[in-house]
């Protein structure tokens, strides 16, 4: 992956949206990743691949529901507050 300085992506974005069509380009301000440039077509592919997941997450819900697999909102809250008063 490329990466640019915030400086050099503004003043090379040319060459930067080129390269991004082959893979991401980081952009680094201070030494850190502030953004990430992505060809349209890896954007939609990450979307869709968000949409899949995010579905086949709420398809698992709705089967451990039917099947009664579920705990109760207040075992929820005392199973955090334990976890939290552990840690």
């Amino acid at each position: 992956m490329e990466v640019f300085t915030a400086s050099d992506f503004k003043n090379s974005f040319g060459k930067a949206l080129m390269k991004s069509q082959q893979e991401p380009v980081c952009i680094e301000k201070h030494g850190e990743a502030v953004g990430y440039l992505v060809s349209a077509t890896a954007f939609e592919e990450y979307e869709a691949y968000k949409h899949t997941v995010l579905k086949a997450k709420i398809d698992e819900g709705l089967a451990d529901l039917e099947s009664g697999n579920v705990i109760d909102g207040k075992t929820v809250m005392n199973e955090l507050h334990q976890l939290i008063a552990d840690a």
